[in-house]
Protein backbone atom coordinates (compact mmCIF):
# COMPACT_ATOMS: atom_id res chain seq x y z
CA UNK A 1 0.00 0.00 0.00
CA UNK A 2 1.65 3.31 -1.61
CA UNK A 3 0.01 6.98 -0.24
CA UNK A 4 0.53 10.46 -0.98
CA UNK A 5 0.92 13.09 1.80
CA UNK A 6 -0.20 16.54 0.58
CA UNK A 7 -4.37 16.17 0.07
CA UNK A 8 -4.14 12.57 1.14
CA UNK A 9 -2.98 11.11 4.28
CA UNK A 10 -1.94 14.40 5.65
CA UNK A 11 -4.74 16.49 7.40
CA UNK A 12 -5.07 20.58 6.54
CA UNK A 13 -3.12 21.27 9.04
CA UNK A 14 -0.09 18.92 7.56
CA UNK A 15 -0.31 16.21 10.32
CA UNK A 16 -0.96 12.91 10.41
CA UNK A 17 -4.32 11.29 12.04
CA UNK A 18 -3.84 9.14 14.63
CA UNK A 19 -6.63 6.73 13.74
CA UNK A 20 -4.95 6.50 10.61
CA UNK A 21 -1.70 5.53 11.82
CA UNK A 22 -3.27 2.72 13.69
CA UNK A 23 -5.04 1.19 10.47
CA UNK A 24 -1.81 1.56 8.82
CA UNK A 25 -0.04 -0.57 11.92
CA UNK A 26 -2.75 -2.70 12.22
CA UNK A 27 -2.53 -3.50 8.23
CA UNK A 28 1.59 -3.66 8.14
CA UNK A 29 0.99 -6.18 11.97
CA UNK A 30 -1.24 -8.65 9.54
CA UNK A 31 1.54 -8.63 6.59
CA UNK A 32 0.98 -5.39 4.88
CA UNK A 33 3.56 -3.42 3.54
CA UNK A 34 2.89 0.38 3.65
CA UNK A 35 4.92 3.43 1.96
CA UNK A 36 4.64 6.92 0.30
CA UNK A 37 4.91 8.39 -2.89
CA UNK A 38 5.07 12.02 -2.61
CA UNK A 39 6.31 15.21 -4.45
CA UNK A 40 8.11 16.46 -1.36
CA UNK A 41 11.72 16.74 -0.71
CA UNK A 42 13.44 14.20 1.28
CA UNK A 43 13.99 17.06 4.08
CA UNK A 44 10.29 18.23 3.90
CA UNK A 45 9.13 14.29 3.93
CA UNK A 46 11.27 12.47 6.40
CA UNK A 47 9.65 13.75 9.69
CA UNK A 48 6.36 11.78 8.20
CA UNK A 49 8.90 8.48 7.10
CA UNK A 50 9.68 8.48 10.50
CA UNK A 51 6.82 9.17 12.25
CA UNK A 52 5.30 6.29 10.52
CA UNK A 53 8.35 4.04 10.95
CA UNK A 54 8.40 3.46 6.90
CA UNK A 55 11.05 1.06 5.90
CA UNK A 56 10.35 0.10 2.42
CA UNK A 57 10.96 2.71 -0.35
CA UNK A 58 9.83 5.59 -0.45
CA UNK A 59 8.73 7.74 -3.68
CA UNK A 60 9.62 11.27 -3.79
CA UNK A 61 10.17 14.59 -5.84
CA UNK A 62 6.83 13.19 -7.89
CA UNK A 63 8.81 10.53 -9.17
CA UNK A 64 12.42 11.78 -9.25
CA UNK A 65 13.83 9.61 -6.41
CA UNK A 66 13.60 6.82 -5.04
CA UNK A 67 14.69 6.67 -1.66
CA UNK A 68 15.38 3.49 0.83
CA UNK A 69 14.98 5.16 4.72
CA UNK A 70 15.83 2.34 6.67
CA UNK A 71 19.65 2.31 5.07
CA UNK A 72 19.01 6.27 4.76
CA UNK A 73 20.17 6.21 1.26
CA UNK A 74 18.55 7.26 -2.46
CA UNK A 75 17.96 4.13 -4.61
CA UNK A 76 17.75 5.62 -7.84
CA UNK A 77 17.53 9.10 -9.32
CA UNK A 78 15.53 10.01 -13.01
CA UNK A 79 17.67 13.85 -13.10
CA UNK A 80 17.01 16.50 -15.51
CA UNK A 81 18.49 16.96 -18.69
CA UNK A 82 21.55 19.34 -18.73
CA UNK A 83 19.34 21.41 -21.41
CA UNK A 84 16.76 21.69 -18.72
CA UNK A 85 19.02 24.86 -17.64
CA UNK A 86 18.07 26.15 -20.74
CA UNK A 87 14.60 25.87 -20.65
CA UNK A 88 14.21 27.28 -17.25
CA UNK A 89 15.96 30.29 -18.11
CA UNK A 90 14.02 30.77 -21.18
CA UNK A 91 10.72 30.48 -18.97
CA UNK A 92 12.08 32.79 -16.27
CA UNK A 93 12.77 35.31 -19.20
CA UNK A 94 9.40 34.81 -20.88
CA UNK A 95 7.19 34.89 -17.27
CA UNK A 96 9.76 37.35 -15.39
CA UNK A 97 6.97 37.21 -12.62
CA UNK A 98 7.34 33.45 -11.86
CA UNK A 99 9.32 32.03 -8.66
CA UNK A 100 11.08 29.35 -9.53
CA UNK A 101 12.79 27.03 -6.95
CA UNK A 102 15.70 24.18 -8.16
CA UNK A 103 15.28 20.23 -6.19
CA UNK A 104 18.38 18.20 -5.59
CA UNK A 105 18.53 15.86 -3.09
CA UNK A 106 20.69 18.41 -0.96
CA UNK A 107 18.40 20.95 -0.53
CA UNK A 108 15.81 23.40 -2.42
CA UNK A 109 17.75 26.07 -4.17
CA UNK A 110 14.89 28.90 -4.76
CA UNK A 111 16.62 30.53 -8.30
CA UNK A 112 13.73 33.46 -8.39
CA UNK A 113 11.72 34.58 -5.42
CA UNK A 114 8.13 35.85 -5.96
CA UNK A 115 5.31 36.40 -3.45
CA UNK A 116 4.26 32.82 -4.13
CA UNK A 117 7.52 31.49 -4.19
CA UNK A 118 8.03 33.17 -0.59
CA UNK A 119 4.70 31.95 1.11
CA UNK A 120 5.69 28.58 -0.50
CA UNK A 121 9.15 28.51 1.09
CA UNK A 122 7.83 29.19 4.59
CA UNK A 123 5.00 26.55 4.38
CA UNK A 124 7.73 23.98 3.64
CA UNK A 125 9.65 24.80 6.80
CA UNK A 126 13.30 23.93 5.93
CA UNK A 127 15.24 26.34 5.45
CA UNK A 128 16.29 26.76 1.23
CA UNK A 129 18.98 28.07 -0.47
CA UNK A 130 18.79 31.37 -2.04
CA UNK A 131 20.79 32.19 -5.10
CA UNK A 132 21.25 32.38 -8.84
CA UNK A 133 20.69 29.28 -11.25
CA UNK A 134 24.03 29.41 -12.16
CA UNK A 135 25.25 28.89 -8.50
CA UNK A 136 23.25 25.27 -8.34
CA UNK A 137 25.41 22.84 -8.16
CA UNK A 138 25.55 20.79 -11.55
CA UNK A 139 23.96 17.12 -11.87
CA UNK A 140 20.94 15.49 -9.79
CA UNK A 141 18.52 18.50 -10.57
CA UNK A 142 15.35 16.10 -9.51
CA UNK A 143 12.63 18.93 -10.69
CA UNK A 144 12.03 22.62 -11.16
CA UNK A 145 9.21 24.28 -9.35
CA UNK A 146 7.50 27.44 -11.35
CA UNK A 147 5.22 29.33 -8.61
CA UNK A 148 2.50 31.75 -9.70
CA UNK A 149 -0.79 32.94 -9.33
CA UNK A 150 -3.47 30.48 -11.24
CA UNK A 151 -3.61 32.43 -14.13
CA UNK A 152 -0.02 32.91 -14.39
CA UNK A 153 0.73 29.06 -14.45
CA UNK A 154 -2.64 28.72 -16.86
CA UNK A 155 -0.55 30.72 -19.25
CA UNK A 156 2.49 28.77 -18.60
CA UNK A 157 0.90 25.82 -19.39
CA UNK A 158 0.01 26.63 -22.66
CA UNK A 159 3.15 28.66 -23.47
CA UNK A 160 5.14 24.81 -22.83
CA UNK A 161 2.78 23.25 -25.27
CA UNK A 162 4.11 25.08 -28.07
CA UNK A 163 7.87 24.51 -27.20
CA UNK A 164 10.23 22.09 -28.44
CA UNK A 165 11.51 20.85 -25.00
CA UNK A 166 12.74 18.32 -25.63
CA UNK A 167 13.70 15.20 -22.90
CA UNK A 168 11.83 16.56 -19.82
CA UNK A 169 7.89 16.51 -18.73
CA UNK A 170 5.81 19.30 -17.39
CA UNK A 171 3.15 18.07 -14.83
CA UNK A 172 1.15 20.94 -13.11
CA UNK A 173 1.21 19.33 -9.87
CA UNK A 174 -1.06 22.87 -7.39
CA UNK A 175 -3.17 25.56 -8.83
CA UNK A 176 0.07 27.43 -8.18
CA UNK A 177 2.87 24.74 -8.88
CA UNK A 178 3.91 23.81 -12.59
CA UNK A 179 7.01 21.47 -12.50
CA UNK A 180 9.44 20.16 -15.20
CA UNK A 181 10.58 16.71 -14.76
CA UNK A 182 12.57 14.26 -16.39
CA UNK A 183 11.18 12.89 -19.62
CA UNK A 184 8.58 10.35 -18.58
CA UNK A 185 8.67 10.61 -14.44
CA UNK A 186 5.98 10.21 -12.84
CA UNK A 187 5.20 8.55 -9.67
CA UNK A 188 4.17 5.71 -11.74
CA UNK A 189 7.65 5.03 -13.40
CA UNK A 190 9.14 5.72 -9.68
CA UNK A 191 6.51 2.81 -8.68
CA UNK A 192 8.26 0.35 -11.44
CA UNK A 193 11.70 1.16 -9.98
CA UNK A 194 10.31 0.39 -6.36
CA UNK A 195 9.43 -2.82 -7.34
CA UNK A 196 12.46 -3.61 -9.72
CA UNK A 197 14.66 -3.01 -6.42
CA UNK A 198 11.93 -4.93 -4.34
CA UNK A 199 12.45 -8.26 -6.96
CA UNK A 200 16.35 -7.69 -6.77
CA UNK A 201 16.34 -8.11 -3.64
CA UNK A 202 14.00 -11.21 -3.19
CA UNK A 203 11.35 -9.06 -1.02
CA UNK A 204 8.38 -10.02 -3.40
Amino acid sequence: LMTDLDGTLLTSKKELNAADIEAINRFRSNGGRFSIATGRTLQTAVQYIEKLEVTDPVIMYNGSCVYDPHEKKILHISALPEKAYEYALQIMERFPGTGAELLRPDGTYIIKLNAVEKEHALYCTVPPIYCGIDDVPKGQWLKILFAMNPEEIDELEEYVKTQNFEGVTFVRSDRIFFEMLAEGVSKGSALNECRKLLKNENLT
